[in-house]
């Protein structure tokens, strides 16, 4: 026969929500009140003040997300940039490397003939000499040309490896946030639950 019974819960609380109604018959399994399980201190509600600070939290991973995907923006694209100048002014070196070659080889064959000029006495010692000295001149300053060269292949070998390392960093940190992130969103659930 239907009858009164006592049920406890599991916790002391406050009712914040009753399903039902006196009289009512209820079945197993059914849920009859909402308990809010918290204290409450001079500050207030611990539940509901636990819970803002979470969404304040939640919300301040937030912002520093998208300042963090904004800073990743920005460093990337601005050594993107200095990435691509480097490589302009590379393939401005490379030319003009090539272009001074030419040049040499064009004295060295100029230097043959003066030297067989002097044999037949249509220039002298001192022209012969002075076309030796440009051409030294102008080969030196094309190994100073090919260490520029160096230089420049080394700098963008750094300025790829920055860009790589620093895009490792910000999906890092982003990859941190999101961890935080879903671990307050884990805490929030489970102070709904209780």
């Amino acid at each position: 026969l239907p009858h009164p019974s006592t049920i406890l819960a599991p916790q002391n609380g406050t009712i914040l929500q009753s399903h039902l109604s006196a009289g009512q018959f209820v079945q197993k399994g059914q849920v009859l009140l909402q308990l809010d399980v918290s204290r409450n201190s001079q500050q207030g509600n611990s539940s509901q003040l636990a819970l803002g600070a979470i969404q304040q939290q939640l919300a301040d991973v937030e912002k520093i997300r998208a300042q963090l995907k904004q800073d990743q923006t920005q460093t990337l694209n601005n050594l993107n940039d200095q990435l691509k100048k480097v490589r302009q002014i590379n393939q401005h070196s490379i030319q003009r490397y090539f272009a001074s070659q030419q040049g040499l080889s064009q004295m060295l064959k100029m230097s043959e003939d003066y030297a067989r000029y002097l044999k037949q006495g249509l220039v002298n010692r001192e022209q012969v000499n002075e076309l030796r000295y440009l051409y030294y001149e102008r080969q030196n300053a094309i190994e100073n040309l090919y260490s520029q060269l160096s230089e420049q292949a080394i700098n963008i070998k750094a300025i790829e490896k920055e860009i790589s390392n620093r895009s490792n960093e910000f999906s890092t940190q982003l990859l941190q946030q999101q961890v935080q992130y879903n671990e307050l969103i884990r805490q929030q659930a489970e102070l709904n639950a209780n």
